[in-house]
């Protein structure tokens, strides 16, 4: 239950494609709430408020923030090229 906070800020530095994805009782499919961000080689912070977590489903509500179960980070690159993503003092605000 994340009702008590807004969102995630975290230290990130990387190469790649990200996204915030939260894994949630109430979404059992392969369509969970997230959203992309981005950084660079060098360290910079990073706030995603849960406001801006979205499904691709169309017509999907806001996420309510009672149910997650799992905050995951997904990196991405295309074939042949390296992703890499450092994270640091990841917290609930």
């Amino acid at each position: 239950d994340l009702t008590g906070y807004t969102g995630l800020s975290f230290d990130a530095r990387g190469q790649g494609s990200y996204r915030l994805i939260v894994s949630t009782y109430g979404v059992r499919s392969s369509d969970p709430y997230s959203a992309p961000f981005s950084t660079t080689a060098e360290w910079q912070t990073i706030r995603i408020p849960f406001s801006g977590l979205r499904r691709r489903t169309a017509g999907a509500g806001p996420w309510t923030r009672s149910d997650a179960r799992a905050l995951l980070f997904e990196l991405s690159a295309p074939a042949q090229t390296k992703a890499w993503l450092e994270l640091d003092n990841v917290e609930l605000y």
